[in-house]
């Protein structure tokens, strides 16, 4: 993993609440999710790996309206995202997506989802000492309520 700018909380809260994100503490920071071959051939193919790993941060938030996943660019501010910028915050409605799947390991934990035939996964570092150390925290309930919002969604779509 490369270098990777350091994004606080109080930087999340105040992009949602200047964007109108409503959200309590349903977020975590993301990489995308490399197989050990798929980092070998990324690590053999790139020469700007710090970079291309910058490029691939992404923040994870959960709301009624479905899952967010916000690009933070690696350079700029958060507060430059434009509410209509679908290049760098993209939501997708929990009735669009299936196969949501929190998986834990010892220090990291794999988020997947699948959204319009495309497989999306994204690895949250959740160690102790992590560049991110509200994810330990926050993660739970973002599998919590990620979860819950899809059997609401899927419950309300049964009875109709």
């Amino acid at each position: 993993m490369g270098i990777i700018r350091k994004i606080s909380e109080e930087e999340i809260a105040s992009f949602t609440k200047s964007h109108d994100i409503v959200t309590a503490s349903n977020f975590v920071v993301a990489r995308e999710h490399r197989t050990l071959l798929g980092k070998i051939s990324h690590f053999l193919a790139s020469t700007q790996e710090t970079a291309s790993d910058a490029a691939s941060i992404r923040i994870l938030l959960a709301n009624n309206s479905g899952l967010y996943v916000i690009n933070p660019d690696g350079v700029t501010e958060l507060a430059s995202i434009s509410p209509t910028d679908t290049a760098r915050l993209q939501l997708h409605p929990w009735d669009s997506m299936s196969d949501f799947k929190v998986k834990e390991k010892s220090r990291t934990a794999l988020i997947s989802w699948d959204v319009d035939g495309q497989k999306q996964t994204w690895e949250a570092d959740i160690s102790e000492r992590s560049i991110f150390p509200f994810n330990v925290v926050y993660l739970p309930s973002l599998a919590f309520y990620a979860n819950q919002m899809r059997e609401e969604r899927k419950n309300g779509a049964n009875r109709a």
